[in-house]
């Protein structure tokens, strides 16, 4: 290792790169270090540590997971009709397109990952023909299979070294970075053998989660701010028909469901649990301006209710006429980047209650490829030309809340740090904290309930699950 070293530094292109590096980050340190406020220098540098520190590892659990998804992926393999060899993957399009047109079936425009016309594709065809089913099953199965390959190869010393970026999303949220994105892992153990009822066997298919353990004579402590978007949002337009009872401590959907929904019984969730899911729905999936159609998929997907067309453009009518609130919040910020684009300024800028600027650059009219109307657009980052976005209303407030949350969030983080605490990683509006066995999570909770003087408006909640790994 010395000898490729010594190696390295003696190359002169190495070197070259190497010094332009460090003359353009002492450039950008004397031209931006005044904008750097020194809380987010704070969080940047507790960020960096997390990474140093690193997370340890169930191997063990790791390498049992690896066979079983190699293992898998082979039987996946073996159903797909058409030969591959020499090939990456089985999933050519033109060989998809020739099997739908030999069976006789509908085939989507794209078969991309998450595609909602693939995924319907899916559904319908993967019981009839098993071709289908193992075309899904081999993506998602080799998709799995690289990231716990990943940790296997990337493990040193019973320890995996995460990379995150710090303000990764134009939000300020953080982002995964490198081979292994842990913002996004899936909730539940995938993949697994089923029994004669076709029920899952708990153990024989692979839970990324359970592999991130908490260190010798530790444990992990989940900490999340409950619903803390749909919260900041009414707390934002000063929605008092919401806002007393999630003081009391009411869960948000049962506020909402009294507010707007007629609900004047018990406790919601045990009462009416169709109208719970209903609220749900609503205020996840209706807070940013989403339209019927992408709410019968937002609703079935967030809240798993099924709604159709014609009801669910009743549901977003009813929404938007019991919510004046969020729909004025929408037209005003929508309004603002409209005078900006079409005044040609420079950057159209919201102070968030926290005092950090959200900014959109240059907010343009243009007309997109294959588009015959004008769309407002703007820049998600400074003089990237690539980055121009469709912009409106409620894409702003969206931006705006999450911003705003963010924010919560890493006050708390600098708060517990403050406190001794010692958080590995954030997920979105999660702090995921190593403590000792014997420790109580309650004070981490207060710790994080204790918001600072700027987000007093915003009635936070936290829900926590303690235990040996990663889970949620």
């Amino acid at each position: 290792a010395t000898m490729a070293s010594d190696e390295l530094a003696s190359d002169p292109e190495i070197l070259e790169y190497a010094t332009m590096d460090s003359k353009l980050s002492l450039r950008l340190w004397q031209e931006f270090e005044a904008e750097w406020p020194t809380e987010e220098r704070e969080l940047s540098r507790l960020n960096r540590e997390a990474c140093f520190r690193g997370i340890a590892i169930d191997t063990q659990y790791v390498e049992d997971a690896c066979n079983r998804m190699a293992h898998k992926l082979f039987y996946a393999e073996r159903s797909i009709p058409w030969d591959w060899s020499g090939k990456k993957t089985p999933l050519s399009r033109n060989k998809i397109i020739e099997h739908c047109n030999k069976v006789g079936i509908w085939y989507p425009a794209s078969f991309a990952h998450g595609d909602e016309d693939c995924m319907r594709w899916e559904d319908e065809f993967a019981d009839k023909h098993p071709w289908v089913k193992a075309i899904r099953d081999w993506r998602r199965i080799n998709m799995l299979y690289a990231k716990i390959k990943h940790l296997s190869d990337n493990t040193f010393g019973g320890l995996y070294y995460p990379q995150f970026k710090y303000f990764g999303a134009r939000t300020g949220r953080f982002s995964g970075d490198g081979k292994f994105n842990l913002q996004n892992l899936p909730r539940d153990e995938m993949f697994c053998d089923t029994d004669e009822n076709g029920k899952d066997i708990p153990g024989t298919g692979c839970d990324l989660r359970r592999c991130f353990i908490a260190r010798p004579g530790h444990k992990l402590a989940m900490i999340d701010y409950a619903q803390i978007e749909a919260r900041a949002l009414v707390a934002a337009v000063e929605d008092e028909k919401v806002l007393p009872d999630l003081r009391a401590g009411m869960s948000i959907y049962e506020a909402h469901a009294r507010a707007t929904m007629g609900w004047t019984g018990g406790e919601l969730k045990k009462e009416n649990k169709d109208l719970y899911q209903l609220a749900k729905a609503r205020v996840l999936g209706l807070g940013y301006g989403c339209g019927p159609n992408k709410f019968v998929l937002v609703a079935k997907l967030l809240a798993g209710v099924d709604v159709t067309i014609e009801e669910a453009k009743k549901i977003v009518a009813d929404f938007r006429e019991s919510n004046p609130g969020i729909v004025a919040l929408w037209e005003k910020l929508d309004k603002k980047i409209r005078v900006h684009g079409a005044t040609k300024e420079n950057v159209c800028t919201w102070y968030l209650h926290s005092g950090r600027p959200l900014n959109y650059w240059q907010p343009r009219f243009r007309v997109p490829a294959n588009n015959q109307s004008s769309q407002l657009m703007s820049m998600f980052a400074r003089g990237d030309k690539s980055s121009y976005r469709k912009t409106y209303g409620g894409l702003l407030t969206e931006n705006l809340i999450q911003a705003l949350c963010r924010d919560v969030l890493r006050d708390a983080w600098i708060n517990l740090d403050k406190h001794g605490y010692k958080v590995l990683w954030s997920v979105h509006d999660e702090l995921i904290v190593e403590l000792p066995e014997d420790a109580d999570v309650g004070e981490a909770e207060r710790i994080m309930l204790d918001a600072p003087e700027w987000a007093k408006f915003i009635p936070l909640a936290v829900e926590s699950q303690v235990g040996k790994h990663y889970m949620k």
